[in-house]
């Protein structure tokens, strides 16, 4: 099974511009606005915001129909809690 091209890291080694937004309300629809308005990539904050591990799946779906990459900012650099978000 081929995975599919990561375009985020592909453009940001070939170093080119991208222009993204940071989620920072933990509501899917949220989510979705901001990916359907063509941004290259969400930043999903669990850093500074009420987003919880719990919460991250249905964003990330929520993100998922659309051209947009879709990256997670831990709270902490915890290694069990970024095996949380892996999972």
């Amino acid at each position: 099974m081929n995975l599919p091209e990561n375009t985020f890291k592909r453009r940001l080694l070939a170093g080119e511009p991208q222009i993204g937004v940071w989620a920072t309300i933990p509501d899917a629809s949220v989510v979705e606005a901001m990916a359907g308005a063509g941004f290259d990539w969400i930043l999903i904050d669990t850093e500074h915001t009420p987003v919880e591990v719990s919460t991250i799946p249905g964003l990330l779906q929520a993100a998922a129909p659309y051209a947009t990459s879709a990256i997670v900012r831990p709270v902490v650099n915890d290694t069990a809690l970024v095996k949380r978000h892996l999972d």
